[in-house]
């Protein structure tokens, strides 16, 4: 019984230190916010991060903690290439809706 629970505490001690692509790396620099910033950032609460990120970099924090900031900032901007790309798939849809509406009918 002991044994699977060493394996199991093993197994979760190597998920949560896994570099997953996408996840941001925890600060080490000590800062509280900056820390919480990157919690929620890979927790996927991006309004909490960004407005986090925010206050980092309206105060006088160190400059570790507005490179991490900058970061989440520019992670979570608006990507406008997928706005312009789900714009053309609504106008190709409307487009073929009007011209079945329109050419079904004599």
């Amino acid at each position: 019984m002991a044994r699977t629970k060493k394996r199991t505490e093993q197994k979760r001690g190597k998920e949560d230190t896994r570099d997953w692509k996408g996840f941001l790396p925890l600060p080490t620099h000590g800062d509280e916010r900056c820390l919480a910033a990157v919690t929620a950032f890979n927790y996927g609460d991006f309004r909490k991060a960004r407005g986090l990120a925010r206050e980092i970099l309206a105060d006088e924090s160190p400059g570790e903690s507005k490179a991490v900031a900058s970061d989440i900032l520019r992670r979570t901007d608006t990507d406008f290439v997928v706005l312009g790309i789900a714009l053309a798939g609504i106008l190709v849809v409307l487009f073929i809706f009007l011209w079945a509406v329109t050419s079904s009918h004599p």
